[in-house]
């Protein structure tokens, strides 16, 4: 089976919950404790699910304490039937803090299926939802410099690099591209 993008629903629970277990780190479902994210996930997954597409908070607490707006988003679960494969996160629109750190698109893989193309496919599959569903003609993917794997996604995405930044929230640099969304 092709995997597909598709919103989460119960049915693929416990999947994803075995994909954080072995290590899939995206959205902040645990707050940095993927085992405890996991186990509420199993515990109440119509609960997870509802969390998920529901409103979230106007803001959300930054690493060093601060807080910053919230940009809507939509989540999806990249799978290939039963099985989550990874996590895409789009962001609607780009607050202050996303335009210096995290752009329009934040993803990843589960480790079992890293190293397959994964990446590359999902983030081509969201381009074209990005231009239909909000009018967006490119989308700002920030890699962190050291993710040599990531860079590669997004160039081979067409993703033209914008800038060199120092992260905002500890040491290291960002590299900030721009991606075409195709018609």
């Amino acid at each position: 089976m092709t995997p597909v993008l598709m919103a989460p629903h119960t049915g693929l629970c416990a999947s994803f919950a075995e994909a954080l277990d072995e290590g899939l780190e995206v959205g902040a479902h645990g707050a940095g404790d993927p085992a405890a994210a996991a186990a509420t996930i199993r515990a109440d997954p119509a609960g997870f699910v509802t969390r998920l597409h529901g409103p979230k908070p106007a803001f959300i607490e930054l690493p060093d304490g601060g807080f910053a707006e919230r940009a809507p988003e939509t989540v999806f679960w990249w799978s290939d039937g039963a099985k989550v494969i990874g996590e895409l996160r789009l962001r609607h629109r780009l607050t202050a803090l996303l335009q210096r750190a995290g752009g329009h698109i934040g993803y990843g893989v589960r480790p079992s299926c890293s190293r397959q193309g994964h990446a590359t496919a999902m983030l081509a599959a969201v381009l074209p939802i990005a231009r239909e569903r909000l009018a967006l003609q490119s989308v700002a993917v920030h890699v962190r410099e050291h993710n040599l794997a990531s860079i590669r996604v997004v160039e081979k995405n067409g993703g033209v690099l914008v800038d060199i930044c120092p992260y905002p929230y500890g040491s290291g640099m960002y590299r900030r591209y721009r991606v075409p969304c195709p018609a």
